[in-house]
């Protein structure tokens, strides 16, 4: 079993404060769907599983907005994306447990719940525990022009189109616009998907059966699968919700109303505007958080609000 270091911590006078978990521990198997085999954990913190890797955009930003803001807090990347299905087992085997003084907590991004108004439901059913950012990736947060602006400001001539807000904006929403199509495409399709639901294909009642009987019987699966699948994705239902994605989408790049921010997948975004603007994401990235965190816009207050609420909350009562 991988022992993680990052879950070590120890008392004021260094005493190692770390607790065990056995392999068949309900816990341990929660957090191996989430990609840890934990080994041991911390007395008395609250650890806040992130998405990502130790090294990722997720892990690095909220290290950087937290800057030992809430010391009971603890960060653990969760290695990636998982379903509704999954959140109800972490919520059942991890959220609503206290492990030995440690708390768990959750954030992700918004494209990892399927549902528009899910979001509210897991914050509801997890009693705060669970949160999903407002907006669709971590990058939607780093397409403030002001900070843009005064992060080039410090590397390009002053007539620069880059050291404007105005103009940085105008340049983030052609992009948006650019990308319309593709989020058009990832909400309807992800609509449909949990209007349809997994293939599922096993019949009941298989055992000691013939190999020809099992064709059948498959065959049978088969055929339901696909009735359920013609009625759940309907040629009608699906035109129409294309055309309404794709002109309320188009509407608020159009009208620049702020919704476009929260849903249009600011990776895509980001990764052009760096192409556009000649310089590496990495880059940017860590020049962004560095002038995010002193400037009056505070693009990461959501963050640090929701940080905040983990801090607090060390109860049963929602937030």
């Amino acid at each position: 079993m991988t022992r993680l270091s990052s879950w070590v911590r120890t008392r004021g006078d260094g005493a190692n404060q770390a607790i065990s978990v056995t392999p068949e521990d309900r816990t341990n198997e929660a957090l191996r769907s989430l990609g840890h085999s934990i080994g041991i954990i911390s007395l008395g913190k609250k650890i806040v599983l992130v998405e990502g890797t130790e090294s990722s955009l997720d892990k690095q930003t909220y290290g950087h907005i937290l800057r030992n803001r809430f010391p009971d807090l603890v960060l653990v990347p969760s290695a990636g994306k998982h379903t509704i299905s999954s959140f109800r087992t972490i919520l059942s085997d991890i959220l609503d447990r206290t492990i030995w003084g440690v708390e768990f907590r959750m954030l992700c991004d918004r494209d990892a719940v399927p549902l528009e108004g899910e979001a509210a439901q897991l914050k509801e059913d997890s009693r705060g525990r669970l949160r999903v950012l407002s907006r669709y990736h971590l990058e939607n947060y780093f397409l403030d022009e002001d900070v843009l602006a005064q992060v080039f400001k410090e590397m390009e001539p002053s007539n620069s189109r880059l050291t404007i807000p105005g103009e940085i904006r105008r340049m983030l929403r052609d992009i948006a616009r650019s990308q319309i199509s593709y989020a058009t495409s990832l909400i309807v399709s992800k609509h449909f998907r949990e209007e349809a639901g997994n293939l599922d294909l096993m019949p009941k009642g298989c055992d000691n059966k013939t190999a020809a009987e099992l064709k059948a019987m498959f065959r049978d699966r088969q055929a339901e699968e696909e009735a359920r699948f013609q009625e759940a994705v309907a040629v009608e239902e699906l035109d129409t919700l294309v055309e309404e994605t794709f002109s309320r989408l188009t509407e608020s790049v159009d009208k620049d109303d702020g919704t476009w921010l929260a849903e249009i997948p600011g990776r895509q975004v980001f990764s052009i505007f760096c192409s556009r603007a000649r310089i590496a994401p990495g880059r940017l990235k860590t020049l962004y958080i560095g002038k995010a965190l002193d400037s009056e816009s505070s693009p990461f207050q959501e963050i640090v609000s929701i940080f905040e609420a983990f801090s607090k909350n060390g109860t049963n009562e929602p937030q």
